[in-house]
């Protein structure tokens, strides 16, 4: 329980699921008993589920420590939510995407394990798990609430259930009469077949190269400007890769926030600022910060390929269309600085 506390830590949905867990200790029965638990039992409970909620005191603590704002979890978990910039889609969102969370080869075991267990008492703690998440983010998908933007990686805080079910799924499977070299067989070519769509599937991000340029561009930064100078970025990846602290973000509560931040630097800020983050979530380009009286110092136009498999190379393969799905990344990156 202690370690589970820890869960919010690594994902917002984690605390409900210290919610959930906190439920399973108060109304569980006697150990080796089908009896309903008893009041008394569950009130002699209460005090231990207090340790599912110690990793959020903790957060809170070091929070109020580190910046002197009893609120400043509130105001700042994460930044975005309230903003409503992803929108909102279907109901079944993650239905329809289910194969990239639960894995394409492996989603027949994950399924199977689900529908035998899910009736299963002692599996209880797994099943829900899963389903509460499951269900929460389709709810909050479909109104577009807590910011959410329908990702399959919001299922990562479950992912060890999923594991757990599709593994019980397929002994299920394989417990028919197989001929052993088969089995023998199947269990690594399902395994290495899952991780190269894996990584195939990875490598199809067009926005996951942008480190790569990021890093280029931040590397000539340090060589020319160094020590740093206050730097007004767009990108995440940007802030981490100088060293900088995320509080030092650009406000995303609106173009003219930005514009007055601006103005308000000092001599020498730098503006280290990408095209597609930049105008899509600030509402500005490196042309408008230009208009605010900076000058351009250096700007580059990319042309990201994917990593694994670079579009110049296995076009035969089956797996080739899947690879350039979305085609090279092209970003262009500006270093700006306030006179």
């Amino acid at each position: 329980m202690l370690i589970a506390s820890l869960l919010p830590l690594a994902r917002p949905e984690g605390m409900f699921l210290c919610i959930l867990w906190g439920v399973w200790v108060l109304v569980r029965g006697e150990p080796d008993s089908d009896r309903a638990p008893s009041l008394v039992s569950a009130i002699r409970r209460l005090p231990s589920t207090c340790i599912l909620a110690l990793g959020v005191v903790c957060w809170w603590v070091a929070a109020v420590i580190l910046t002197a704002d009893p609120l400043f979890i509130l105001h700042n978990w994460p930044s975005t939510w309230h903003k409503g910039m992803y929108g909102h889609g279907a109901f079944f969102s993650y239905g329809a995407r289910s194969l990239e969370f639960a894995g394409g080869l492996l989603i027949v075991p994950f399924v199977a394990g689900l529908c035998i267990r899910i009736r299963s008492r002692s599996w209880l703690p797994i099943t829900s798990s899963f389903l509460l998440l499951f269900l929460l983010h389709s709810i909050f998908r479909r109104y577009g609430l807590f910011g959410e933007a329908g990702y399959p990686r919001y299922m990562v805080s479950v992912a060890p259930a999923i594991g757990v079910l599709t593994l019980d799924g397929w002994n299920r499977i394989t417990s028919s009469n197989f001929p052993r070299p088969i089995l023998r067989l199947l269990g690594p070519t399902v395994l290495a077949l899952s991780l190269l769509t894996s990584m195939l599937y990875v490598d199809a991000m067009s926005w996951a190269r942008d480190p790569i340029a990021i890093d280029e561009m931040a590397i000539w930064l340090k060589q020319h400007y160094y020590p740093l100078p206050e730097v007004i970025w767009s990108n995440g990846r940007m802030c981490s890769v100088l060293g900088l602290n995320f509080k030092s973000s650009p406000a995303l509560s609106g173009r003219e926030n930005l514009i007055t931040r601006l103005r308000e630097a000092r001599s020498g800020s730098i503006v280290f600022w990408d095209d597609h983050i930049g105008p899509d979530w600030f509402g500005m380009t490196a042309g408008d910060i230009e208009q605010q009286g900076y000058k351009l110092l250096r700007d580059r136009q990319y042309l990201l390929h994917a990593v694994l498999y670079p579009d110049d190379r296995f076009m035969n393969v089956p797996w080739a269309p899947f690879i350039n799905l979305l085609g090279p990344r092209e970003l262009k990156l500006s270093l700006l600085q306030k006179p």
